[in-house]
């Protein structure tokens, strides 16, 4: 069979050439995925951080504090626990920062500081069984009683009631909230004097802060002291446990 004189195959400048504009378009190709895999990480973070503050909002407005990432799911306001963020919230309950993590990592967190024009709460002292200071906020219609058992939950109680009153949320136009001051009796507080402060302040719901401080033994209230004033039991367990389910 007889080529054509004419015909000849591809030279080595050519084929670089070729070579060359091949390597360009790969570039532009792997470039232009990259773009948009970068922008879709960045809305991904950015919806979830949104999600995120839209929780604690939610919370914040039904509540008036925020919390941390397991309370929003266990109370409705959060679908799962976030991969991309974690959430960090002041032992106040009034802030709260959100950190960027696992694919969302090294981004800057995201703080959300206190309201600081909010005045705080109109502060009423009085006195309980005859000796043990008080203070009365709020004139809602349900009364709480705040008290504790032991002196590491008395310092826990007055830090809480000092931030509260510092605050002032607005869900205390519903409540009227007392608290009663037991530092003075330290450790020798006992179950007589817890259960004489419910007539004494006359309240629908009692909050007891427990804290695992010097006391020998946790005084609380007994079952039949709940049911007798039917009021619902709820208890505070740490510094970080702030309210909870206890106020709703």
């Amino acid at each position: 069979m007889r080529t054509k004189a004419g015909d000849r195959g591809f030279t080595l400048v050519e084929l670089l050439i070729v070579i060359v504009i091949l390597g360009v378009l790969a570039t532009i190709t792997v470039f232009a995925v990259r773009g948009i895999t970068d922008r879709g990480k960045q809305n991904a973070c950015a919806s979830d951080a949104k999600i995120m503050r839209t929780a604690e909002e939610s919370r914040d407005a039904v509540t008036g504090l925020y919390t941390d990432e397991a309370t929003l799911e266990s109370e409705g306001y959060l679908h799962e626990v976030s991969q991309m963020h974690d959430l960090t919230v002041s032992p106040t309950g009034d802030s709260y920062t959100i950190v960027n993590v696992g694919t969302c990592a090294g981004a800057a967190a995201v703080t959300t500081a206190p309201p600081v024009s909010t005045p705080p709460a109109s502060v009423l002292n009085i006195t309980v069984l005859g000796s043990l200071p008080a203070q009365v906020i709020g004139t809602g219609p349900t009364r709480i009683l705040y008290t504790s058992a032991g002196s590491a939950a008395g310092s826990v109680a007055a830090s809480k009631w000092s931030a509260l009153v510092a605050s002032n949320p607005p869900w205390l136009s519903i409540y009227t909230m007392v608290w009663v001051d037991t530092r003075s009796l330290g450790d020798t507080i006992d179950l007589a004097t817890l259960e004489d402060m419910i007539p004494a302040t006359g309240p629908s719901r009692v909050i007891n802060q427990n804290s695992a401080g010097v006391m020998p033994i946790e005084v609380t209230l007994t079952e039949q002291a709940w049911s007798q004033y039917s009021l619902f039991p709820c208890h505070l367990a740490s510094t970080g446990d702030i309210w909870n389910n206890c106020i709703t």
